[in-house]
Order: structure tokens, then C-alpha cells, then sequence
């Protein structure tokens, strides 16, 4: 259902956009309640990265606010600091440990989707780098289009949502990831020395 409101959220305007949004982070707060640790990621990082954008334009403020459209919500895991970060270390950490040379496309996935949506909240140019060498690994490995189309629909998602509340910096990065992606070549430092993409 997450998926579903997400396409819904992309396609539509306005509050019709923002509602659509806000049923997609329902719907993975429930799929997390429902999900074991290890496939914890990716309802963690659907909903974290919905809320964090929501909110922003909630409170016309930039980086985590006091009060989050998460912490309204009685099935959020987080408490009312709104610890994102601490949630997607534990969900990073709750990954299964294999060898460079044994992981699996799921592998790369879910570090990747965590990492991005650890810059999300607090943006560094190593850890971009970092995401960024990820999401190459996982084009590599990716065994039919189907993955890599739905890689490049998350980010697109992602460039709607974070566009629709006005945030460039964020979707400066997100487009940069994706034309990495496709192949192309940018110039990686996004912020010339600033530490904090939201700060």
C-alpha cells in the first residue's frame, strides 16, 4: 500500500499530494510494526524521508523539527525528540554481516537506502560519496531493468516529495545520484564545505 500511495503522491497536486504522501507513511508505519529487523529498512526509510520532507513544510523550518508529523502518529516508533538518525543505525545495524564478495543485490539496497536517507536529515560530502559508490555497486549487480527502473522511481519520488516543500539542496543531491545512475558525470560536491544540508 506504501508503494501505491507514494505513484499516487508523484502523480497528484497540491493537498491531494500531501495526503497521498501521508496515507504512503501510514502504510509503512505499519509494514515496520509487521516487519523483522533485518527487513526493517526499508518501511524505516520510506516513512523517515515522507515525514522529515512533511514537516519541513509543516513548520517552514529547516532541519528536524521539535514536533514531527511522525511523532503525531500514535504507531510511530519514534519517541517526541523524532530520533530518525537512531533509528536508521539500528536499522543499518540490523543487517545481515556477509563478506564484500558474498553480498546480494538486497545487500547494497538496503545500506544504500539507509545511507541516502541519512543524508536526508544531515548531508556530508564523504558519506554522499560513500551512498553514491553504493548505489553504483547495486547498478552492477542488478540483474534486469525492472531493478534499475525501480531505483530510479524511488529517487524520482523522492525529487517530487522533497520539491513539492521547497527544499533545492535536497533534491540538488538526489538528482546528482540519479545522473550518476543513468551514467552521466556532475561534479560530486554538492555544498563546498557546508557540513549540513538541512542545518
Amino acid at each position: 500500500m506504501g508503494s501505491t500511495y507514494k505513484r499516487l503522491g508523484l502523480l497528484s497536486k497540491d493537498t491531494a499530494k500531501e495526503n497521498a504522501y501521508l496515507e504512503a507513511s501510514d502504510a509503512y508505519k505499519k509494514a515496520d510494526n509487521l516487519s523483522p529487523a533485518k527487513d526493517k529498512y526499508y518501511p524505516i526509510t520510506n516513512w523517515i524521508a515522507i515525514d522529515h520532507a512533511i514537516s519541513l513544510k509543516k513548520t517552514g523550518k529547516k532541519g528536524k523539527p521539535k514536533e514531527t508529523i511522525a511523532d503525531q502518529n500514535d504507531e510511530s516508533p519514534v519517541d517526541k525528540s523524532g530520533d530518525w538518525t537512531k533509528l536508521l543505525e539500528s536499522a543499518l545495524a540490523a543487517r545481515p554481516v556477509r563478506s564484500q564478495g558474498k553480498k546480494n543485490f538486497w545487500d547494497f539496497v538496503a545500506e544504500a537506502d539507509i545511507r541516502f536517507c541519512q543524508l536526508l536529515l544531515h548531508y556530508s560530502q564523504e558519506e554522499f560519496d560513500k551512498m553514491s559508490r553504493l548505489y553504483q555497486k547495486i547498478w552492477h549487480f542488478a540483474g534486469h531493468q525492472g531493478n534499475r527502473l525501480g531505483t530510479l522511481e524511488h529517487l524520482d519520488i523522492l525529487i517530487d516529495l522533497y520539491g513539492f516543500v521547497g527544499e533545492n539542496k535536497i533534491i540538488k543531491m538526489i538528482e546528482k545520484c540519479k545522473v550518476l545512475l543513468e551514467g552521466g558525470s556532475v561534479d560530486t560536491n554538492l555544498t563546498s564545505g557546508q557540513e549540513g544540508i538541512t542545518n
